[in-house]
């Protein structure tokens, strides 16, 4: 399947009036999800093009046939210190994607502020599984993926900044040791950072959430934001009772710099396939065609069309 096998043009509908094809235009596909982060708005003129980035990116989304069911926001939504005038300014564009009836999930990043968040997209708190986090679950389909809040928030009003490492609570590491190990489905497992970013001290013994994951029967592997980067990972278990690789991917950002696009994940009963939808890369903000560096354009023809499988415990 190519990378735009996924997307159907909405023009080839364009002289069909019929009540069923308009139904078929908006019906919404369960097993098609999309995948974004970093998107890193602000209201102010000098980051106009991130917001540019993100419209471009949800005109896109909405002209999918058939609709994706969800996108999943895997944080850094703000540009930097998680204002709200921030959110302000992305909430209409998300409110594109709910108005046209596709679920929108949300986890916070580095440069987000869980209250500045929740005071201007307060739906979002009901899908918290536990207290002041974003932890939820997120049904791709045929997979379920298990969305992590990573955020390390600092101390203090508004506008005070984050340390760039992830981390994660007491209340996020008991949910995950009691809930993962017995999923009854596949799953993979996400947040803004690293699994590696994810650990915490318990009676002064270090516990990572990647030893735990590994573990799971079901774990299939993590999808994480945070370094504007398509890139494909692994990670190896080997033990005397059990021997697995599981893939790791990061997204790239929708518009801020590196990588720039979104990715378009299917499920099918065997396996999860996210397709890279590669639109620019550039560093540390777009230039004009004639002051572009050559190896930008380089590293999107690389790119371009690039795909990932996470296929299902007991594939052969």
């Amino acid at each position: 399947m190519t990378r735009r096998g996924f997307i159907l043009s909405a023009s080839s509908f364009a002289l069909c009036g019929s009540t069923s094809i308009q139904k078929v235009l908006m019906s919404h596909d369960k097993s098609l999800s999309v995948f974004i982060s970093d998107t890193h708005i602000s209201p102010r003129a000098d980051y106009n093009y991130t917001y540019k980035a993100l419209e471009r990116i949800v005109d896109e989304v909405l002209l999918m046939r058939p609709l994706p069911a969800r996108v999943v926001v895997f944080g850094d939504i703000s540009i930097a210190k998680g204002m709200r005038p921030d959110y302000k300014k992305a909430k209409p564009l998300f409110q594109r994607l709910v108005g046209a009836g596709i679920d929108v999930h949300y986890t916070m990043g580095n440069h987000d502020r869980r209250s500045s968040f929740l005071a201007t997209f307060p739906e979002a708190e009901k899908r918290m599984l536990v207290k002041d986090r974003f932890l939820s679950v997120v049904d791709l389909g045929s997979i379920d993926l298990i969305l992590l809040d990573s955020l390390c928030q600092a101390d203090g009003p508004e506008g005070t900044p984050n340390t760039p490492a992830g981390t994660i609570d007491r209340a996020q590491w008991d949910w995950l040791n009691e809930n993962a190990p017995k999923w009854k489905r596949p799953f993979v497992c996400g947040a803004h950072h690293a699994p590696h970013d994810l650990s915490i001290e318990i009676d002064g013994v270090k516990k990572d959430v990647l030893v735990t994951l590994k573990e799971c029967d079901n774990y299939v592997g993590w999808v994480q934001g945070h370094n504007h980067r398509w890139d494909k990972r692994f990670n190896i278990k080997n033990s005397k009772s059990k021997s697995a690789t599981f893939r790791w991917l990061v997204l790239p950002s929708t518009g801020y710099w590196g990588d720039i696009g979104y990715v378009v994940a299917r499920s099918y009963p065997d396996r999860l396939d996210v397709s890279l939808e590669l639109k620019d890369f550039y560093y540390d903000r777009p230039l004009e065609k004639n002051k572009r560096p050559k190896c930008w354009d380089d590293i999107v023809e690389d790119k371009k069309g690039d795909y990932c499988r996470f296929s299902f415990p007991g594939t052969i």
